[in-house]
């Protein structure tokens, strides 16, 4: 899937009814993060319910450069090999070291890495604005793909309140506990008030 509109129809089609029942978060990594700033714009210029949260990791913002998406050669099978593909992933930190040990995997992914790049450069190429708040960023501290300065650019498009976190690791750092741990502490108290029953009920 490489068109952001047929990604957010089909998001669309199997989130849209239960994002209406209640109270919601988004948390979206690298590409995710795009995706997850992309359809919550979306949901907004239809008139649906916004996220409580946006939760970004690992990605820079739309108006900042990205060696991978602003290459077109990195997103054309015709003057793209496997080799130079994995090379310029390489060098962007962006091979973890598990997938590397299994080379035919590898390989097998490649296709797949060219339509993600392909979406994310239409994602990032779409026209942009503020979203309503809060937008929480999320980085790790050893990240070649998106660096914690980079990805403080996001503070740009909300008009909410904004708060960054760096964590340890690098583009991965979504694997480990530290992440999960501190989203579960920042959405806590924003559960905690959608599901609070006013007084005298």
């Amino acid at each position: 899937m490489t068109e952001p509109e047929v990604l957010f129809q089909d998001l669309d089609d199997n989130l849209g009814a239960l994002l209406e029942e209640g109270p919601y978060a988004f948390y979206g990594h690298s590409l995710g993060a795009l995706v997850a700033h992309g359809y919550t714009e979306h949901r907004l210029a239809a008139g649906g319910r916004p996220p409580r949260a946006l939760l970004l990791g690992a990605c820079a913002p739309p108006h900042l450069p990205n060696g991978l998406t602003d290459d077109g050669d990195l997103t054309d099978d015709g003057n793209l090999t496997d080799d130079r593909l994995l090379a310029a992933l390489r060098a962007a930190g962006g091979v973890p070291a598990d997938l590397e040990a299994r080379p035919a995997l590898l390989r097998s992914t490649l296709a797949t890495t060219r339509d993600d790049l392909r979406l994310c450069r239409a994602l990032r190429a779409r026209s942009h604005r503020p979203v309503p708040g809060p937008l929480w960023a999320f980085a790790g501290r050893r990240d070649r793909v998106a660096a914690p300065a980079a990805v403080a650019g996001w503070q740009r498009w909300t008009t909410g309140a904004f708060r960054m976190h760096v964590l340890p690791g690098d583009h991965f750092f979504v694997r480990e506990p530290a992440l999960p741990r501190l989203v579960g502490q920042l959405l806590e108290p924003l559960a905690a008030a959608a599901t609070a029953v006013p007084a005298g009920r």
